[in-house]
C-alpha cells in the first residue's frame, strides 16, 4: 500500500529489519507485518495546521481565582489579572486544541520582565514563585500535533501589587516614622545633655557651698575653743558666787555641745567625700563604756534617770577607731536622753555573740518611734521631735553619722521600737581586724593576750617554719621582731610578712640568740621586756663583731629625752613611740633598709675600685655610714687582701683567721655591708690588680699571673676572659692602641 500523507500512517505497523529497497522514480519500499509499504518522499507534506491555545486554570497560593460573584475567573486571552503581594506565587495551566496526536504537542512560555522562553515539552503548566511586585505579560505558544511550531501565541497581563510598606504611602509613612524617631532621639539626647549639664552645674555649686560651709564651720572651732579655755580657768576659782557659777557652767555646757556639733558636721563632710580614714586600735570595752557613761551621770541625775551598763565579767576587746566609736555611742545616748521622760531608765548592754561578733544594745524607756518614721530614721537631716522629749534641738545628722561610721567599721545597726514603751538600737561589730580596708591605719601598743580565734604566731625560723607551697623568695630582706607581747608580735609578723622574711622572738635573750644565728637585715625590738630588755640586747649585739652592723629600730613607750639619747648612743638607727601606726612603722623600716642598700652599693664600689682609680665623690656617699669599728674592719680586710694577692694559697679560712672572726660570721658581715661574698671580693681585687699591671707592656703575662696569685698564665687568661670577655693579650693590645704615643726625646744639637 502507498502512503501519501504521513498523518494517516498506521501507528501499529512493524517493519522487517534490513528489508528496504528503492526503485526508479525515487519510490521507497519497506516490508512490514502488514505487507509491502511504498511511498514517494517528494509527495510527503508537512502539516501546517494552527490549533488554538486556551487557559484552563490560574491558582495563586494554591487557591483558584474567582470573580466578584465568587465564580471561577474566566481566563480569556488578554485578560488582566491583579494579585496581592501575598499571591506572588502562582500556577497557570493551558492546553492546545489539536486532537490528532496530543502527545506530540510541545509548549513554551515566558513571563516578560522576569525570565526568557521556557521549553517544557508536553507539560502544559507554568509555575512561578516569589514574583516581585510589578506588571508582567505571560506568553505561551505551542506546536501542532505534527511538532511544527505555529503562530498561536496567547497572553495574560498579570500585576503583582506591592505591600503597604512597598507602596508610596508606606514609604512615606516609614520615612515619617524614621524622621520622628530621629527627632525624638535628638530631643532625648538634648534633654539628657541639658539635665547632665544642670546636674554638673548644681554639683559644682553644691561643692562650692559645701566647701564654703565647711570652711566656716572649721573656722568656728577656734573661737569656741578660745571660749572654753577661759571658762575652765574661771570655773576653777572657788570664790565664784553660786548664780555666776551656774551661768558659767550653762555657757560651758552649751559651748561644749556646740563644739561637738561642729565636729560632727566636719566628720559628716569627710564621710560624704570619702576622705575619712580609720585609725584602729584594740579597745577594752568595759573601760571604754564606763568612761563614756560617766560623762552622762550628771545629766541622768538631773533628770532622775537610771543609766546602767550590763556586761559579763571579764575583759572584752574590739578593734575599732576609738574616736569614731565614742561619736557613735555619744549620739545614741544623747538621743536616748533626748526622747526619754524623767524617771525612766537607759541601758547599755554589751554581749559577745557566737558568730564572732560583739553586739551593743542601747535601750531606753522613752516615747518610742512610730513605724512610719523608722524606715527614714537614718536619712540625712531627718529629725523626730515630740512634746515629751527634753526639747533639745536636733541637727538631723546624728543617726545618719552613726550609720555611716558603723558601716565604715563593717558593722550594722538595727532599731526596734514600740511607741510609748521605748527604743532599742542594736549595733554589731565583727571581731578581729582582717575585715578592715587595706588603707586602714592600725595604732599598735602592747595588746591583750589573744583569744582562741587569734592564736599568737609561733617563732618562725628556717628550721621550724612549715614547708611553703612555693620556694620562698630569698631576695627579700630578713627582719627579726623582738616583742614580749604575743598579740603585738603576731600582728607585726602578719603585717610585715607580705614584704619581708620574718623571724620572731619573745624577749631580748631570745632575740640575741636569733640575731647571732641568722644575722638578719633589720631588728625591730621592744624596749621593756622580761629576761633581757631591748636596750640590753642592743648593747650586747653592738659588742659582737658578727652583729654590730645590723640596724636596730626600737619600740618604746618612754618619751623622755634621756631614753632617746641612750638609744642613739647605742647606735640605734631609729625608734618609734608607742602607740604607733603600723603604716608609719613600715615606712621607717623601708627607709632604713633603703639607706642600707645605698650603703652596700657605696662600699661595693669602694672595695672594687682599683688603687689607681679615684675615690667616689663626696655627694655619692650615702647618709647612713658604718660604725668606726666596722669601717676599721673593712679597711683592714681590704688592705690585707691587696697586700697578699700574690699568695696562691690566699683563702677564706686564712683571711678569717687574720681578721680574728669566724668564716661564717665574716661571710654574713661582708654580705650585709657590701652585698658580696669574700670569694667574690678576692676575685674582683685580683682582676682589678691585673688591669693595672696589663697597662705596663714591660711585664709579661706569666709575671702578672704570678703577682696576683695564679699558678700559671693559662688559668689567669681563662679567668680574665670570663670576667671581661677578652683575653689579657687582647685587652693589652686594645689599651696600648688607644693610648697616645709617648713624646720623643729632644735631639742634641
Amino acid at each position: 500500500f502507498d502512503i501519501y500523507d504521513h498523518r494517516f500512517f498506521p501507528s501499529d505497523i512493524t517493519f522487517s529489519q534490513e528489508s528496504a529497497a528503492g526503485s526508479i522514480g525515487d519510490r521507497l519500499f519497506f516490508t512490514t507485518d502488514r505487507g509491502l509499504l511504498s511511498f514517494l518522499p517528494a509527495q510527503v507534506k508537512k502539516d501546517k495546521f494552527k490549533p488554538n491555545l486556551v487557559f484552563t486554570s490560574f491558582t495563586a497560593d494554591n487557591q483558584s481565582l474567582t470573580d466578584d460573584r465568587g465564580y471561577p475567573l474566566a481566563l480569556t486571552p488578554g485578560r488582566h489579572i491583579r494579585l496581592t503581594y501575598e499571591q506572588n506565587s502562582f500556577n497557570i495551566r493551558f492546553v492546545c486544541l489539536d486532537m490528532n496526536y496530543p502527545a506530540s504537542i510541545q509548549y513554551a512560555y515566558r513571563l516578560d520582565g522576569f525570565d526568557d522562553w521556557n521549553y517544557v515539552g508536553n507539560n502544559p503548566r507554568a509555575v512561578y514563585t516569589n514574583i516581585p511586585k510589578g506588571k508582567y505579560t505571560f506568553r505561551v505558544r505551542s506546536t501542532n500535533s505534527d511538532g511544527v511550531w505555529v503562530d498561536n501565541e496567547e497572553t495574560l497581563y498579570i500585576e503583582v501589587l506591592p505591600s503597604f510598606w512597598q507602596s508610596g504611602a508606606g514609604v512615606l509613612t516609614l520615612v515619617a516614622i524614621v524622621l520622628a524617631a530621629i527627632a525624638l532621639t535628638l530631643a532625648i539626647l538634648l534633654r539628657l545633655y541639658t539635665l547632665k549639664n544642670r546636674v554638673r552645674v548644681e554639683r559644682e555649686l553644691a561643692e562650692v557651698k559645701t566647701t564654703f560651709f565647711t570652711n566656716i564651720v572649721h573656722e568656728m572651732r577656734t573661737p569656741f575653743t578660745l571660749i572654753i579655755a577661759p571658762l575652765e580657768t574661771i570655773l576653777a576659782q572657788k570664790e565664784l558666787p553660786k548664780f555666776v557659777r551656774q551661768n558659767l557652767e550653762l555657757i560651758q555646757s552649751n559651748t561644749t555641745r556646740t563644739l561637738k556639733l561642729i565636729n560632727q558636721i566636719l566628720d559628716f563632710q569627710k564621710l560624704k567625700s570619702n576622705k575619712m580614714k580609720l585609725h584602729v586600735r584594740s579597745i577594752e570595752l568595759r573601760a571604754f563604756f564606763t568612761r563614756l557613761l560617766d560623762s552622762f551621770d550628771a545629766l541622768a541625775e538631773r533628770h532622775h534617770m537610771r543609766l546602767t551598763l550590763q556586761m559579763a565579767p571579764g575583759t572584752l576587746y574590739l578593734w575599732a577607731d576609738e574616736d569614731k566609736l565614742e561619736s557613735i555611742f555619744f549620739n545614741l545616748l544623747s538621743n536616748a536622753f533626748k526622747y526619754t521622760p524623767e524617771g525612766k531608765a537607759i541601758t547599755v548592754k554589751v554581749t559577745e555573740e557566737r558568730n564572732n561578733c560583739i553586739a551593743v544594745a542601747v535601750s531606753d524607756e522613752g516615747i518610742g518611734i512610730p513605724k512610719d518614721k523608722q524606715a527614714f530614721l537614718f536619712n540625712r537631716f531627718e529629725t523626730f521631735l515630740s512634746k515629751h522629749s527634753l526639747q533639745v534641738p536636733s541637727t538631723g545628722i546624728g543617726l545618719s553619722l552613726v550609720k555611716e561610721l558603723v558601716n565604715l567599721h563593717q558593722g550594722d545597726i538595727t532599731v526596734e521600737s514600740t511607741p510609748g514603751q521605748g527604743t532599742t538600737f542594736t549595733l554589731r561589730f565583727p571581731q578581729g581586724r582582717t575585715h578592715f580596708a587595706p588603707e586602714t591605719e592600725f595604732i599598735l601598743e602592747d595588746l591583750p593576750q589573744p583569744t582562741a580565734e587569734e592564736a599568737p604566731a609561733e617563732t618562725i625560723t628556717p628550721e621550724t617554719a612549715p614547708p611553703a607551697p612555693e620556694k620562698p623568695d630569698r631576695s627579700l630582706p630578713l627582719v627579726l621582731i623582738v616583742e614580749d607581747n604575743a598579740e603585738l608580735r603576731h600582728f607585726l609578723s602578719q603585717t610585715l610578712t607580705e614584704h619581708y622574711r620574718v623571724l620572731t622572738a619573745g624577749d631580748g635573750q631570745e632575740g640575741f640568740d636569733q640575731a647571732m644565728r641568722h644575722n638578719p637585715d633589720l631588728i625591730v625590738s621592744d624596749v621593756n621586756m622580761p629576761v633581757c630588755s631591748g636596750l640590753e640586747m642592743t648593747r650586747r649585739l653592738r659588742e659582737q663583731t658578727e652583729t654590730n652592723h645590723i640596724p636596730i629600730l626600737l619600740l618604746t613607750s618612754r618619751s623622755s629625752v634621756e631614753s632617746q639619747v641612750e638609744s642613739l648612743k647605742l647606735g640605734v638607727e631609729d625608734y618609734v613611740m608607742k602607740p604607733f601606726s603600723s603604716r608609719v612603722l613600715e615606712a621607717r623600716i623601708d627607709n632604713i633598709l633603703h639607706k642600707r642598700k645605698l650603703l652596700q652599693n657605696y662600699y661595693r664600689q669602694l672595695i672594687m675600685r682599683s688603687p689607681e682609680d679615684e675615690a667616689p665623690a663626696v655627694q655619692e656617699i650615702p647618709e647612713a655610714q658604718l660604725s668606726p669599728a666596722n669601717q676599721a674592719l673593712m679597711d683592714r680586710l681590704t688592705t690585707y687582701i691587696r697586700e697578699n694577692l700574690s699568695s696562691a694559697d690566699l683563702s677564706v679560712e686564712k683571711i678569717s683567721q687574720e681578721m680574728n672572726i669566724s668564716r661564717t660570721a665574716l661571710f654574713k658581715k661582708l654580705k650585709a655591708i657590701a652585698g658580696i661574698s669574700l670569694t667574690e671580693m678576692i676575685r674582683n681585687l685580683r682582676m682589678q690588680a691585673a688591669l693595672a699591671l696589663l697597662r705596663d707592656d714591660t711585664i709579661s703575662l706569666s709575671e702578672i699571673a704570678e703577682r696576683i696569685g695564679y699558678y700559671d698564665s693559662h688559668h689567669f687568661s681563662k679567668s680574665f676572659k670570663k670576667e671581661y670577655g677578652v683575653t689579657p693579650s687582647e685587652y693589652r693590645k686594645q689599651h696600648l692602641t688607644s693610648r697616645p704615643p709617648a713624646p720623643e726625646p729632644a735631639r742634641s744639637a
